[in-house]
């Protein structure tokens, strides 16, 4: 009895996150700015732990939100990149997510505004990515230093990694994602068969962003594909995905494409949740995956 109450709480909270997103993303005709400010809207309607202070900074130049548990000093950091399509999304909405990130980790957040298509398109999100990510690394250490985001975030996270080590750069000591939207060309298979249950991620939606954000790549570029590029020597990474979203494929591919090469790498997929699902605290297993990947920041970082 007590599996199918738990069963149907989740049920009942998938069914309330996906009438929200319904609402935030209406019928696709509404203007960019709207839909932004309906997702922030969206993400701030939730209580934001007293437990952190939240501050603004610039970090490489680019303007964030630091979020760090106010009985502490952290020496170890989290950089989150926010999803949003590449789109929207913003550290102002992304509060307080970072601030249960922090809590769970006691790791300091830096979430960026990295700039935004259409007005900024590629390469000016992986730039403001990378440029964070070192500014970070330089003043945390690498050792302390741990790369996150969802969807798109996610995917730019990745993508920030192979750049660094393409370019023979320092990386950080973990990598951590959510949902990532991964492979810009939509190959997965799951885009089909979980597409009744995805509100959010479709093939043609995707399709748009990879017109909108980096109309000038080919698809299978690995600096907005990076699922399809070379992903060796990349430093230990958790990757959280839902069985119900259409990226489920997304998160396979970066699993199996990791572990070919050596890489150390975990999949956790979360059942009967909606895609990029710690958005939404009233979803039951939020506070699971927020543990969870409060305890992988912990376990891949030294403080220094």
């Amino acid at each position: 009895m007590d599996t199918d109450i738990t069963v149907d709480a989740e049920l009942a909270a998938f069914d309330k996150a996906d009438a929200l997103l319904r609402k935030v993303f209406g019928d696709g005709r509404d203007p960019l700015p709207v839909v932004r400010a309906r997702l922030d809207d969206a993400m701030l309607d939730r209580e934001i732990s007293t437990a952190v202070d939240i501050e603004a900074a610039t970090v490489g130049g680019v303007d964030s939100l630091t979020i760090a548990p106010s009985d502490s000093d952290p020496r170890h950091a989290v950089v989150w990149l926010h999803g949003g399509g590449y789109v929207m999304g913003s550290a102002k909405g992304y509060q307080g997510l970072a601030a249960d990130i922090a809590v769970a980790s006691g790791a300091r957040v830096i979430v960026p505004d990295y700039r935004l298509a259409p007005e900024h398109v590629f390469p000016a999100a992986l730039d403001d990515a990378l440029a964070v990510l070192t500014e970070v690394m330089h003043t945390f250490g690498s050792g302390a230093t741990v790369i996150a985001g969802d969807s798109a975030g996610g995917g730019l996270s990745f993508a920030a990694l192979t750049e660094l080590c393409r370019g023979g750069g320092v990386l950080p000591a973990g990598c951590v994602t959510v949902s990532p939207l991964a492979d810009l060309t939509a190959s997965g298979a799951t885009y089909e068969s979980n597409a009744d249950a995805d509100v959010v991620i479709t093939k043609r939606g995707v399709g748009a962003i990879r017109a909108t954000y980096a109309a000038d790549l080919a698809p299978a570029d690995s600096r907005i594909s990076p699922a399809l590029g070379d992903l060796s020597g990349l430093p230990p990474a958790l990757i959280l995905a839902s069985d119900r979203e259409a990226l489920l494929d997304d998160a396979v591919m970066l699993k199996d494409a990791i572990s070919a090469v050596g890489g150390r790498v975990e999949l956790s997929v979360y059942m009967r949740v909606c895609h990029a699902w710690p958005m939404f605290p009233f979803i039951p297993a939020t506070g699971r995956a927020i543990e969870e990947i409060g305890q992988f920041v912990r376990a891949v970082t030294v403080a220094v």
